[in-house]
């Protein structure tokens, strides 16, 4: 037997539930109920644009993950692989593509 998903009502939640489940997903967002609801209703469509993540390695470098539906970050890393300041490691997870550079991608 086939269940339905469950439906999740974001407006009857307190912030605290929607924090948590805002954290689950890896949605960055502020922590204002209205706009956690309009986060978690636009990533339960695949409208949700994650955010870029940078890791900085123990060595030397970095680990960038890009959401491939972010086609600015896209193209600014297309442009680095080209030049070959940055490679693709052939790694996706979480609706992200994953690089390797040695200098930064965002600087901070």
């Amino acid at each position: 037997m086939v269940r339905a998903p469950k439906i999740l009502d974001y407006s009857k939640m307190k912030a605290p539930e929607l924090k948590k489940l805002c954290e689950q997903r890896e949605i960055q967002c502020n922590l204002i109920v209205k706009d956690m609801v309009e986060a978690l209703k636009l990533e339960e469509n695949g409208k949700w644009i994650f955010h870029t993540e940078q890791v900085k390695q123990k060595g030397s470098g970095y680990i960038i993950k890009i959401d491939y539906r972010n086609k600015e970050h896209l193209i600014r890393i297309g442009q680095l692989v080209e030049k070959k300041i940055a490679k693709r490691m052939e790694v996706y997870s979480m609706y992200r593509l994953w690089y390797k550079m040695d200098e930064e991608f965002i600087k901070v």
